[in-house]
């Protein structure tokens, strides 16, 4: 399963085990776990409608929820990173 983005590899294991505890896994996140079901549980619903349904509402509504867990992870990603970045 999916556990943490990292923009970086690390050359010493012991030293990616000592970053691993230093963060939450995203897994570890209840908001992140709940927004994926959520998505899950809309593309089950969504991919039943007919093409009218798909087309108008059905593509705003999956790619809305299915933003919902990847700003959660793209925010988790950044929050990680070892080096600091600039912007």
């Amino acid at each position: 399963m999916f556990t943490r983005i990292t923009h970086y590899a690390m050359e010493n294991s012991s030293e990616q085990e000592e970053n691993d505890n230093k963060y939450l896994k995203l897994n570890d996140i209840s908001a992140y776990k709940t927004s994926f079901h959520l998505s899950n549980k809309i593309w089950e619903i969504a991919i039943k409608w007919k093409n009218f349904e798909k087309d108008t509402i059905g593509k705003q509504f999956v790619g809305s929820i299915d933003s919902v867990s990847a700003n959660i992870a793209e925010n988790q990603s950044i929050g990680s990173l070892s080096t600091p970045m600039t912007i």
